[in-house]
């Protein structure tokens, strides 16, 4: 079975929705024969690289909403992810354009460290408060799932992957994407949105019938 995962390292429900969706995978007996591929997709392509608002300044100004009102929203979704052991510090969040960010991970996918960087990229994002357009932050968390620095370093400065990631984007298009995540399933199955783990799990075994 091929899962394809269209995703975004600054979205907190593609977060959870991961989390959630590997839970799953540890209780489907299949689990051997699932290959998961993450897709990029950036929700907010014409977000600054840098010198943002806070996240919760940045959410009140995109959806018009007052200061307390996008601190509560921030509030909730930090509770909603405790709820799955994942930690939301929006204290240290900072908010950034992810499009380098996807480009080392689609170097991290042709060098089989896909899973393990996704997670790196997120956790760091949402717990460590890393900046996901310092070159400095993104080649320590390669380095962290045993990627090599240095090349890292290089991808990055040279601008490399940048055609993958768009093509992925270009897919997405095409697929109707609007929300994110997007789970795709042998490509004839979408999940659409963060769901519970028994939601995924009844979906694995839905496919894994019907192939």
């Amino acid at each position: 079975m091929n899962v394809e995962i269209w995703t975004d390292y600054g979205c907190p429900y593609c977060y959870m929705a991961k989390t959630r969706f590997e839970q799953a995978m540890e209780a489907f007996p299949h689990r051997d024969d699932v290959k998961v591929v993450y897709r990029s997709f950036e929700l907010d392509p014409d977000l600054p690289k840098f010198d943002n608002p806070d996240a919760a300044r940045l959410l009140m100004i995109k959806e018009g909403v007052s200061l307390e009102a996008a601190k509560a929203t921030l509030q909730d979704l930090t509770e909603q992810a405790g709820s799955s052991g994942i930690v939301l510090n929006y204290d240290r969040v900072i908010p950034t354009n992810t499009f380098d960010a996807h480009r080392l991970a689609q170097w991290a996918r042709s060098m089989g460290k896909s899973k393990e960087f996704a997670q790196a990229l997120m956790y760091g994002h949402f717990a460590e408060g890393r900046h996901l357009s310092q070159f400095a932050d993104l080649t320590d968390l390669a380095e962290s799932v045993g990627l090599h620095p240095l090349e890292a370093l290089e991808v990055l400065q040279s601008g490399a992957f940048a055609e993958p990631v768009r093509e992925d984007e270009l897919e997405g298009d095409e697929l109707g994407i609007e929300h994110l995540p997007f789970f795709v399933f042998d490509r004839k199955f979408a999940v659409s949105g963060n769901h519970p783990v028994e939601t995924f799990v009844k979906v694995l075994h839905k496919v894994h019938t019907e192939r």
